[in-house]
């Protein structure tokens, strides 16, 4: 029985040792687009083609790298034909990982400047694709980051990605060939709008006070992690949600404008609105918009009111405006982009 215990316990210990070495395989910026390309996250694949066929595009223009509320928010062809040379490379969903990774591999080109996006109550350091464009063991090496979420959720990934790459790899290698991009990387969300009733207009404006009286009592301290001076209790939890379970995003960020800086590349923040900003810019004018870790020097370029934006035939939904709202937005926003 022994020996049968110790057979089983050496091949789950060898299967361990196996995938942990799958997924340090690295997968080629030509699998990555493949992978990625003609599904939800094909801006990925629109960026590294930029990145690898096109690079004379970033040089000496305006980057702007965030989530879906840049990828849609901010319409890059709009700015380029008013003689403000940009490139949107937003991709959906949110990850500081992913704005250092898309970052490292543009600086070469000297853009003019990188604009990354800042969210209202800080960022977040893992984008659910991370695990296919980086190994667990860079992605720690980079990040530090030795939280539950990475733990349960990166090597899984990495090892699906690795093995779907591998397989296309053997059974069908021509799908790995050089494909079409469109020109510009804005990627509207369509031309339809929210209807909210009176009810749910007013729970928004109320929290949106709430979040206002937040940003007067609450802030990140030197350990990058939102802090309420009077609740001790919530800040235990926070620095435990932060550090152990997902991961300093502020952190992440604060790397990646390093970065920059020893690349000798001009970095700053900016900020996209949500529904409830603009609603509430249209009762109030005292909106202060976002928190920012005071390690955080760089600029975050914003409007300082977005009431323009108040009706709903702008929004897609609450948080992402639709292509009517995107293109006032963009028109707006041009008119305090650092030149």
């Amino acid at each position: 029985m022994f020996k049968f215990l110790r057979k089983i316990i050496s091949l789950i210990f060898g299967l361990i040792i196996l995938i942990l070495a799958i997924c340090e395989i690295k997968i080629p910026e030509k699998g990555i687009i493949n992978l990625t390309y003609n599904t939800s996250y094909e801006k990925i694949a629109w960026d590294l083609n930029c990145i690898m066929h096109n690079p004379q595009k970033i040089y000496n223009s305006s980057i702007f790298i965030g989530p879906s509320w840049v990828q849609g928010g901010i319409n890059d062809s709009i700015l380029s034909n008013n003689g403000y040379q940009s490139l949107n490379f937003g991709v959906n969903h949110s990850g500081s990982d992913l704005d250092f990774y898309l970052v490292s591999r543009i600086v070469k080109y000297k853009p003019k400047i990188i604009l990354l996006h800042r969210f209202p109550n800080g960022q977040d350091v893992f984008h659910p694709m991370m695990p296919l464009l980086m190994s667990p063991i860079e992605h720690f090496s980079i990040f530090k980051n030795y939280s539950i979420k990475f733990t349960l959720t990166y090597y899984p990934k990495r090892f699906y990605f690795v093995v779907k790459y591998l397989t296309l790899k053997i059974v069908n290698p021509f799908s790995l060939n050089k494909k079409y991009y469109s020109k510009f990387g804005w990627r509207s969300e369509g031309f339809k709008n929210i209807h909210l009733d009176k009810k749910n207009v007013i729970k928004i404006l109320d929290e949106q006070k709430f979040f206002n009286i937040r940003l007067k009592n609450e802030y990140f301290n030197n350990s990058n992690i939102l802090t309420w001076a009077n609740f001790k209790y919530k800040y235990i939890w926070r620095y435990f949600y932060s550090n152990f379970i997902n991961g300093n995003g502020e952190n992440a960020r604060v790397k990646t404008l390093l970065f920059c800086q020893l690349n000798h590349i001009k970095v700053a923040e900016i900020y996209v609105p949500h529904f409830a900003d603009a609603l509430y810019d249209s009762k109030f004018n005292d909106n202060q918009y976002y928190f920012k870790s005071k390690a955080i020097k760089e600029t975050c370029y914003h409007l300082k009111n977005v009431s323009f934006l108040s009706e709903q035939k702008y929004w897609f939904d609450l948080d992402h405006l639709n292509t009517n709202g995107s293109n006032l937005f963009t028109d707006s926003i041009l008119l305090v982009l650092p030149r």
